[in-house]
């Protein structure tokens, strides 16, 4: 979430979210899309990056496969970011190549208004980006606990045991 506040707050990216929903189009895409393409470049454990509409349809991504105007107001948790104006991720996944992604989510605000959410930002990250952080947090610093994190259907997004990534649990946690 952190890394993606480097286009949070862009005063081209807000005015491409308020003026292409309105009008279908926004004479700042390309330098948004010079920005985003640029973002991709220096942070290469993202596998892309996304900006929605406030109505989850694609204004702009770096994906080859994701065509502007896409709709994923279907995704309940892409809509949750709307609702909560909080940053939220998606279910694990695995992408072409085998590895288990998810999908992280950020609110985009208006440079006018803290409190108005002008659209969303994407970004699909490989789990092992995950892995150093969580690998090495401890309850109350004891050497047999660790870490785990799970989507909402039970699945592991990480576990010290790479073998459960992407399995769903066995426990009724």
């Amino acid at each position: 979430n952190a890394s993606m506040s480097y286009l949070d707050g862009s005063e081209e990216t807000t005015i491409c979210l308020e003026t292409g929903f309105l009008k279908g189009e926004s004479r700042y895409l390309n330098e948004v899309k010079t920005k985003m393409t640029g973002y991709m470049k220096k942070n290469d454990t993202h596998e892309d990056i996304n900006l929605f509409y406030p109505d989850l349809k694609v204004c702009i991504s770096t994906a080859e496969c994701v065509e502007t105007w896409d709709d994923y107001s279907d995704q309940t948790w892409m809509q949750e970011i709307l609702d909560s104006k909080e940053p939220k991720q998606s279910d694990i996944f695995i992408n072409e190549a085998g590895e288990p992604i998810v999908t992280i989510g950020i609110p985009f605000r208006s440079n006018y208004s803290d409190t108005t959410i002008v659209g969303v930002m994407t970004t699909n990250v490989n789990v092992s980006l995950l892995t150093s952080t969580l690998s090495t947090i401890k309850v109350l610093d004891s050497d047999n606990s660790y870490a785990l994190l799970m989507d909402s259907n039970g699945s592991y997004i990480y576990h010290p045991d790479e073998n459960k990534i992407g399995t769903n649990t066995e426990d009724q946690i």
